[in-house]
């Protein structure tokens, strides 16, 4: 046994501690000291105590005492291995120099700030310090060089730096170097310290913004000639770092005798995958996953006989999957455990039987290119995770699946598979926990009512797979699922009420686009903590059922619900996601829903709800990103109380009976993207703050009772200035558990995660036309303030709005020109600016908008000749009607000194010409003549040919033309007779 104990509760007389020997009275009152400076959250420290009982320190927790002269040596107060929720803050206390003995020092894993103590480097018998995971900040003291003794040392904090590292080469027998987090980015002698520790086994530096190691090589040449053969480094973590160049691979190498782990993944390195990591001889684990490698897996890794794990995830690794796989034929086939290609650019087949890997746990294979059916999956009889989703298998799972007896995830989602899944695939995965079968719609579950499964599901994914129009029966069996998704799959039933009461840890549920109806019942004891309920899309009926008090997500848009909605203020306390839009909903709102005071994404549009919004409803603290309360009966104005929202980024009021002034946004609101207030009420003036709203994409207005000018601050719209969007999307995002879409489902290693965003859909009017975008919302411009009684003239700053796709004016009272440079909003697809009072002439410039699809001047007093251009001349006379003083094509007034058009003139065949009175014939012209001698030829010799070729029907059309002869000989005959 140790001289020190792991803790202080160990000691006893047993083992050699006796009654006579305490702690050291001075160590005893050091410990208090530093208690005293701890804040303690959980009781970890109740032991510490000063009263006679508990007099002695070495029995405290976490504390341990050498056995013979009583001083404290080991200090372990270590929070959760996990790391979660930690136990301790404050500060490390000046009173622990009085442990002069220590050789054990742990504090990771808690709260515990400030910045680290220069005291600790006098600890010269330390030999384990780890401070890691902490919220420490400053520069690592250098006086930590003075622990020789040290063996262990991890700093591992994101708030450290340190500008240099040569202080660790005094440490020679330093085994573990944790670092992680620390910013390295000064540090240009970390490769060389590495060299110079020759007892280091482990180094952890990922996240330490590493500077790269071809420009310290470049400086510092005589570091390539180290032989590195001495040094025992065995593992390697450099993740997350950024590294971009591939000069770190040949100095890697370096290490190739003793490397066992390599971690260098979420990097940025480059170019194909390195042939020398096959001569890392000891290798068992690889992580080159998140970068950018190209080519195929080199072969020389097949002679790895001690490879367990390799994981290459989000590369972009190409070549034949099955070539891939067969390099593991050879000497790793054996011990090679896990095996991560997924989200790569792989190809071709997966036959399975040109490889066997008898102890392969996990193979993920998802986000490829793979094609044709599933492998035989005998050739793997130890898989416990199989990942081939999002790939384009096609045709049936094979009955061979069942013969994966120590199944615990099959994710096979979003391929083409179709057929049949019956008893027989699923009846001896006894240890399924996790079922992935979704988007692959032409698949059928066909199971007896009933079945029992053997298994006892955590997570089922089953979106657009044809269910059956009953709900299934199975799902009365599971009792421990957390997550269903059973979306898109034909149920055409009721929600029976056994479902409820299935399985108590349902999390998220999601039924959304069947035939479900009947009445929800009561929810509020239904699910665990913070649940995601999705059943949008339904027939569903009746109120709105009481939810959980702690629901996170609910989306029930899309159904026949009917009632108010007001009881969810004493019900939902940390809802973030709410969606009751196209119901029958009616009633007025509380002003108590201010109290559902973490909502971020709030849509109750297209129902029947009336009134004036409650002045209160926007709490004081208001999360909202997203409002939606278009297509109701609201009337009155809009509440002061939103202007609290101020992370709005989108707001749909359109179509209600809301009055008033228009609100004042633009300063508050500072991230707002969209804003439609259409088809309302408002009047007066357009806000002197409409400009501060940089971020604006969409401006819609249209349709109210605002009058006065169009500010000329139109160029503060930063947004709309820039041509393009790289986001295709508007995004609300959500701080705790987003809703799922399976389309967001990511399985990379063993972490699922979903997506922390979702993409938010508005209706628009484009091109007259209600239209509802979505996934393209973000690549829509817009400014539309028609309908109103805007004066004055068109801002000629309006031109600077680059970005624009459309503008329309239509239907004011604007006067003046038509600005000169609009040839500047070269992204403009649809611009009306018709109903107006303009005047003068259109500016030629017009004709440089080359995606312009869209164009209405139409009912102005615009004059002069439309420009000749030919752009223009695409767009029919409706553009131009309604200007009395306008005149050339495609209008039928011409302008002055314009000739009427000449009749056109022919030729006969005396070769004279002659005028001819009527109009254009324009069928007789060459093209005409040529076109109907290439008809005859083709016609006639269509016939002839045939019959000249076809002896049978040259026969049949023989004796038609006999009978033919035949029957006008007898008609003329009797005719004959009869005169």
């Amino acid at each position: 046994m140790n001289k020190y104990t792991s803790t202080g509760a160990l000691i006893s007389p047993k083992v050699g501690y006796t009654s006579k020997i305490k702690c050291i009275e001075k160590e005893r009152h050091a410990l208090l000291n530093q208690k005293r400076e701890i804040e303690e959250y959980n009781g970890r420290l109740s032991s510490w105590r000063a009263d006679e009982e508990h007099k002695d320190c070495c029995l405290w927790q976490g504390v341990g005492c050498d056995n013979v002269t009583g001083h404290i040596t080991k200090l372990d107060i270590r929070g959760r291995s996990d790391c979660s929720s930690p136990p301790l803050g404050g500060r490390i206390s000046k009173s622990l120099m009085e442990l002069q003995h220590l050789k054990y020092l742990d504090f990771s894993c808690n709260g515990i700030g400030d910045q680290l103590p220069e005291f600790l480097g006098s600890f010269s018998q330390l030999k384990y310090l780890n401070l890691s995971n902490n919220v420490f900040y400053g520069a690592i003291p250098t006086h930590l060089a003075n622990l020789t003794e040290l063996e262990t040392l991890d700093l591992s904090s994101i708030g450290l730096h340190s500008r240099k590292l040569g202080w660790l080469c005094q440490l020679h027998k330093l085994r573990y170097l944790g670092l992680t987090g620390v910013d390295l980015s000064a540090a240009t002698d970390w490769v060389q310290v590495i060299y110079e520790l020759p007892s280091l086994r482990e180094v952890y530096m990922s996240n330490s913004f590493l500077p790269e190691v071809a420009n310290i090589l470049r400086s510092s040449t005589h570091l390539m000639m180290i032989n590195s053969s001495i040094n025992s480094l065995a593992t390697f973590v450099l993740s997350d770092n950024n590294l971009s160049s591939s000069s770190i691979f040949p100095w890697l190498f370096n290490f190739s005798i003793s490397l066992t782990y390599i971690d260098l993944s979420n990097n940025n390195l480059q170019g194909p995958f390195p042939y020398d990591f096959g001569n890392i001889i000891s290798l068992e684990h690889l992580d080159l996953s998140y970068n950018k490698l190209q080519g195929g897996i080199p072969k020389s890794l097949g002679k790895l006989s001690g490879l367990k794990l390799l994981i290459l995830s989000n590369n972009n690794l190409t070549g034949e999957f099955q070539n891939q796989m067969d390099i593991f034929s050879w000497r790793a086939k054996n011990s090679l455990e896990y095996l991560d290609l997924s989200f790569n650019q792989l190809n071709g087949f997966f036959l399975g039987a040109s490889v066997v890997l008898p102890n392969l746990l996990v193979l993920n294979a998802s986000n490829n290119q793979l094609t044709g059916t599933l492998p035989d999956f005998s050739f793997f009889p130890s898989l416990r995770e199989l990942h081939l989703g999002y790939n384009i298998f096609t045709g049936t799972i094979t009955l061979s699946i069942g013969r994966l007896l120590h199944l615990q995830v099959l994710h096979l989602g979003s391929n083409s598979l179709e057929g049949i899944i019956s008893e027989a695939h699923l009846q001896n995965l006894s240890k399924l926990q996790i079922l992935d079968l979704s988007f692959n719609s032409q698949l059928k579950f066909q199971l007896d009512t009933k079945w029992i499964p053997p298994f006892q599901l955590e997570e089922i994914y089953m979106s657009q797979v044809k269910m059956g129009s009953l709900f299934p029966k199975w799902l009365q069996t599971q009792h421990n699922f957390s997550v269903l998704d059973m979306s898109c799959t034909e149920i055409s039933d009721i929600i029976p009420t056994w479902f409820w009461d299935t399985s108590p840890r349902l999390n998220l549920l999601n039924l959304s686009s069947n035939r479900i109806y009947g009445v929800l019942p009561s929810l509020s004891s239904k699910f665990s903590f913070a649940p995601t309920i999705d059943l949008s899309s339904n027939d569903l009926s009746g109120q709105l059922p009481y939810l959980p008090p702690t629901i996170n997500f609910l989306d029930l848009s899309k159904n026949q619900f009917r009632g108010s909605i007001n009881f969810f203020c004493n019900n939902t306390t940390v809802l973030n996601y709410l969606d009751l839009s196209d119901n029958l909903l009616s009633g007025e709102l509380s002003p108590c829903l201010e109290d559902v005071r973490y909502l971020i994404f709030f849509n109750l549009a297209n129902n029947n709800f009336s009134r004036n919004l409650p002045t209160t409803i926007f709490g004081e603290s208001c999360f909202l990103e997203a409002l939606h309360l278009q297509n109701n009966s609201f009337t009155g104005e809009i509440p002061p109380s939103l202007m609290n929202c101020n992370r709005l980024k989108i707001i749909d009021l359109g179509v209600n009976k809301f009055s008033g002034k228009l609100p004042e946004l633009g300063i508050v609101m500072a991230d707002l993207m969209l804003l439609s207030l259409r088809s309302n009420e408002f009047h007066g003036k357009l806000p002197s703050d409409l400009c501060f709203m940089s971020r604006i994409q969409i401006l819609d207005l249209s349709l109210n009772k605002i009058h006065g000018p169009i500010p000329k601050c139109l160029q503060n719209l930063t947004a709309l200035t820039r041509e393009g969007n790289q986001v295709t999307t508007l995004d609300v995002g959500f701080p705790t558990r987003p809703p799922y879409d399976p389309r967001d489902y990511k399985c990379t290693t063993l972490i699922c995660t979903y997506s922390q965003q979702f993409h938010d859909s508005v209706v628009i009017t484009w091109k007259g036309i209600e239209s509802k975008y979505r996934n393209t919302l973000g690549l829509v411009k817009v400014i539309d303030l028609s309908s109103n009684f805007l004066e004055g003239e068109v801002p000629a700053e309006i031109t600077s709005l680059r970005g624009l796709v459309g503008l329309n004016l239509s239907r004011n009272n604007l006067t003046g020109t038509i600005p000169l440079k609009l040839d500047r909003l070269r992204s403009l697809n649809f611009l009306d600016l018709s109903h107006n009072r303009l005047c003068g002439s259109i500016p030629s410039t017009i004709s440089e908008l080359s995606h312009l699809g869209v164009l209405n001047l139409s009912y102005n007093n615009l004059s002069g000749r439309i420009p000749p251009k030919p752009h223009l001349q695409t767009f029919d006379n409706s553009s131009y009607i309604g200007n009395s003083q306008l005149c050339g094509t495609p209008l039928t007034l011409l302008c002055p000194g314009d000739k009427a058009p000449q009749a056109p003139k022919i030729r006969h065949s005396n070769g004279d010409r002659m005028n001819h009175d009527g109009p254009l014939d324009e069928f007789l012209s060459m093209g005409f003549y040529i076109c109907m001698a290439l008809g005859f030829i083709f016609g006639f010799w269509g016939v002839i040919g045939t019959l000249v070729l076809n002896t049978a029907c040259r026969h049949k059309f023989s004796k038609s033309i006999t009978k033919l002869e035949d029957w006008i000989y007898v008609k003329l005959a009797v005719e004959k007779a009869r005169l």
